[in-house]
């Protein structure tokens, strides 16, 4: 099969094309390049003379790529569709407009490969959290080029087995929403006396280890990051051991039942319940790690509670804007307040949300199947072997 480089068949940042100043646009912010569905949704629409500086062009149909860290790393990479010929976004986005060879579909399957965001990783530039996969990346990938139907007829394979990892991810998150359900119906209906979260957690929270730098090994437990905790609660498949000897994070170890609340940032506020079928884990340090207390409230129901709301209410209205959103320790165990129903009623809330999780681990399994037939389809067909 024939290979080219990218940059030869399509159009990278190509250059932006002057519109008269109340020309409507759709707007495409960071967070509208859904990296599950590789699409990019416009926020709203704005006249192009607020948006013609300070931010990126690009037109319907053409491929938005998140260049900076950890965007990359989360696999933010879509194609734009617009209400309109032409959107403005991100000056974090890099824009590939495929040329009259490359069908776009077929280019953004390619693109969404596991390898190329490990190849594109080596190849950023910068330092800490502000690294960014620099244009001559994309500029000289080679790309494999087979005719255009066949170009068409990949992408309509790879889009229906897609399409097959989009219910079954459908299917996760209304069993995720039914979790929730079940804890309104339970315990939103009822007033109960509360405590404040030192209150109900043995000893006070916790801030976890920093480290220069992280490597992977079998010989070290997973260092657990903020950009780790997916939405619905679970760890990515992306493990990383701390730096250093075993023995000097033993006291950063989490143990059944933790609970660990993002400390700062855009994800400020998010929880994480630990269990011991995630493996040895320590947690880094822009989380902070509270200890139920058995006796007075339940591991489960704690966490269901921070993902309730009322709770998402109480962190909006407590961040400190400095130069980034902030609740420390001493904030939420003094301040949160958690209601306490009896423990009877939180123990048979945590036996049904048990039931819940044994279907959940089995839709999961099945998930896991289709990304893996994906993941082969995707190998085979850009090798001519589909």
């Amino acid at each position: 099969m024939r290979m080219v480089k990218l940059g030869d068949v399509a159009k990278i940042n190509p250059r932006a094309a002057r519109l008269p100043a109340d020309t409507q646009v759709s707007f495409v912010g960071m967070a509208q390049l859904d990296a599950v569905n590789a699409k990019a949704i416009p926020l709203d629409e704005r006249n192009y003379a607020d948006v013609s500086k300070g931010y990126t062009q690009f037109r319907d149909g053409d491929i938005l790529v998140a260049k900076i860290t950890p965007c990359w790393e989360n696999g933010k990479v879509g194609i734009a569709d617009l209400n309109q010929e032409f959107g403005y976004g991100s000056t974090e986005f890099h824009v590939i407009r495929p040329g009259q060879e490359l069908n776009e579909r077929y280019l953004l399957h390619y693109l969404r490969q596991d390898y190329i965001r490990a190849s594109g990783e080596l190849k950023m530039t910068g330092s800490g959290g502000q690294r960014r996969v620099p244009v001559e990346f994309f500029s000289n990938m080679l790309v494999p080029l087979p005719s255009l139907d066949e170009q068409r007829r990949i992408a309509a394979i790879l889009d229906k087995a897609d399409a097959i990892r989009a219910k079954r991810r459908q299917v996760l998150a209304d069993l995720d929403a039914l979790k929730a359900s079940l804890f309104n119906s339970m315990f939103q209906v009822k007033e109960y006396p509360s405590s404040c979260l030192n209150d109900v957690s043995l000893g006070r929270g916790e801030y976890g280890a920093t480290v220069a730098s992280t490597e992977i090994s079998e010989d070290l437990p997973r260092y657990v990051r903020i950009t780790d905790i997916r939405e619905d609660g679970t760890l990515s498949d992306e493990a990383r051991g701390p730096a250093g000897e075993y023995s000097e994070w033993r006291r950063y170890l989490l143990n059944e039942g933790d609970i660990l609340f993002a400390r700062s940032g855009a994800t400020v506020g998010k929880t994480f319940r630990y269990r011991t079928s995630d493996g040895p884990c320590v947690y880094a340090g822009y989380l902070i790690r509270f200890v139920p207390n058995p006796e007075l409230i339940d591991s489960d129901f704690l966490y269901a509670y921070t993902r309730t709301s009322k709770y998402r209410g109480w962190v909006a209205a407590r961040q400190n804007v400095v130069a980034q959103p902030n609740i420390n320790a001493k904030q939420y165990g003094s301040e949160l307040m958690i209601p306490l129903p009896p423990m009877e009623e939180q123990k048979e809330f945590a036996r049904r949300t048990k039931i819940i999780d044994r279907v959940i681990a089995s839709a999961k399994h099945s998930f896991e199947r289709d990304t893996e037939l994906f993941a082969s389809l995707q190998s085979r067909a850009f090798k001519g072997e589909l």
